[in-house]
């Protein structure tokens, strides 16, 4: 708990309390009794039990989770963006918002097939709400696990969103005991004490609060819901650099590479961009400012005698690569 918090106190929160989660289920649960060098030991000496309620159970609390890390992205969207998060072009701005974001283009360039766009995203809404539903019927279970499988990866190269632990999950929907022909070796545990129902109910209704609250926290907390409807521009910070003789060079600063990983990531730079942006105070907000021309000057050559402006600009989404508008002058430095 206290390693993995941490992090969470500095700048953006990373979600992955889905396996905290799960590693607290596993924990109150026989998890050892299928697969386990514990396990392998005993059916030399003891012979083998059917699972009962003790393994069961636990299932039902990690699905449960699974569902609410689905279910409440899902809610936000219909009740945020209502049909329009599908049925516009919605979803291919949030596509090229990424690719302005990450610099790259994505494997699969969906943003030029409005019509997909508009069906993947109503899709999405459907399978995210259902997923709490469906993990209650084994049929639709299986469905929904090489659904849950194919979502996430058209997510990595459609979207450039990557939730790679969310996938390791479904190696839960796989019938181990099963496959392995073997089964525990602790018979009559159908019945599950009280504080370790508790417990689940907990991890689970953990969850359930925050989404409805849509509440960002730790350790839980509602998972990137992508509600809004995406702007047809991006909010951003160009400085103008202008020279003695006349010329004027234009940086769009969340596009440098060295200033980009100097915060380690385009994600943590927008924020502080944002904060940039939005700060009241004119003598703060130059000196972060200030600090952003001295980190993107460490990596460039500094012309001399050169005036600097930094403006608010919106960046057009489409057509990709068109000119920033000017929104507001931020400042002047020095």
């Amino acid at each position: 708990f206290w390693v993995l918090l941490g992090p969470q106190l500095i700048g953006k929160i990373i979600h992955y309390h889905h396996y905290l989660l799960a590693v607290a289920i596993l924990a109150i649960s026989p998890c050892g009794d299928a697969l386990s060098v514990d396990a392998w030991r005993a059916r030399r000496r003891v012979e083998a039990h059917a699972a009962d309620g003790a393994h069961g159970r636990p299932f039902v609390w990690l699905w449960w989770m699974m569902g609410a890390v689905y279910f409440f992205p899902g809610f936000w969207k219909f009740v945020v963006g209502g049909s329009e998060w599908a049925f516009s072009d919605n979803v291919q701005l949030k596509i090229l918002a990424k690719i302005f974001e990450t610099g790259e283009h994505p494997a699969v360039p969906l943003y030029n097939y409005p019509l997909l766009c508009q069906f993947g995203g109503l899709a999405t809404i459907l399978f995210e709400m259902a997923f709490p539903v469906a993990v209650i019927f084994p049929r639709l279970r299986l469905l929904f696990g090489v659904s849950g499988i194919a979502f996430h990866e058209i997510n990595r190269y459609v979207m450039q969103i990557g939730f790679t632990t969310m996938e390791f999950c479904y190696l839960s929907f796989i019938n181990w005991s099963r496959l392995v022909k073997k089964y525990h070796v602790a018979p009559g545990q159908d019945k599950i004490p009280r504080w370790k129902s508790w417990a689940g109910a907990t991890i689970v209704g953990g969850m359930v609060v925050t989404g409805f609250l849509n509440l960002d926290s730790w350790p839980w907390a509602v998972y990137p819901t992508f509600a809004a409807i995406e702007q047809k521009f991006v909010n951003s910070i160009e400085m103008r650099l202008a020279t003695p003789e006349g010329r004027i060079d234009k940086v769009i600063l969340q596009t440098d590479p060295y200033v980009i990983a100097t915060f380690t990531d385009r994600t943590k730079l927008r924020a502080y961009m944002n904060q940039v942006m939005s700060q009241p105070d004119e003598t703060q907000r130059k000196a972060m400012l200030g600090g952003l021309y001295e980190v993107w000057a460490r990596k460039h050559d500094k012309p001399k005698d050169v005036k600097i402006e930094f403006w608010h600009v919106l960046v057009p989404l489409w057509p990709l690569g068109s000119e920033p508008k000017e929104h507001r002058l931020l400042g002047r430095w020095p």
